[in-house]
């Protein structure tokens, strides 16, 4: 399970530390690393952060600068999805205890249908749960570039690489 600080979800995700703050703070952290900060899942983190953003009742749009709102305040808690990701942690977490280079790149290319299912589940499941489409596509475009990013370390690719390899 890789798990990230406030600032580097923030950064990914493209959204203000600060309201990432917000949106974390009564969210248990899923680790803490050795200098005892805590850190979230991606999943954990993008879901706060909806939940955060449908309290507040406003979102921006990225492309058209418009407000939308979210349609329900829990929708986010889909058993298939919540199957699905917790199926992933558990698969990402075994390709990364792999001792080899080449072990890990080959785990990781077999990984990628069930990324490409996930995030097909995830645009699916979010519009058919009331999300804004517009909303649940931009949150599953960060989604799937954040657990992408996730194997350039492991594999020791580059970010071309990484899409070479895991393309949809």
């Amino acid at each position: 399970m890789q798990t990230h600080s406030v600032n580097s979800l923030a950064e990914e995700f493209e959204v203000d530390r600060g309201t990432l703050v917000k949106a974390l703070r009564n969210i248990p952290p899923d680790a803490e690393k050795t200098k005892g900060r805590p850190t979230w899942k991606t999943s954990t983190a993008m879901r706060a952060l909806e939940a955060h953003r449908r309290r507040v009742g406003r979102v921006d749009s990225p492309r058209t600068g418009r407000a939308t709102t979210g349609n329900r305040d829990d929708n986010w808690h889909d058993p298939l999805l919540m199957r699905l990701f917790s199926e992933w942690d558990v698969a990402e977490t075994a390709m990364r205890k792999l001792k080899t280079l080449a072990e890990r790149r080959k785990a990781a290319i077999a990984l990628g249908p069930k990324l490409a299912h996930m995030d097909a589940m995830s645009r699916k499941r979010g519009v058919e749960n009331g999300n804004d489409e517009e909303l649940t596509q931009l949150r599953c475009d960060q989604l799937y570039r954040v657990y992408l990013r996730g194997f350039e370390e492991c594999c020791a690719w580059t970010t071309t690489e990484v899409w070479q390899n895991l393309e949809k």
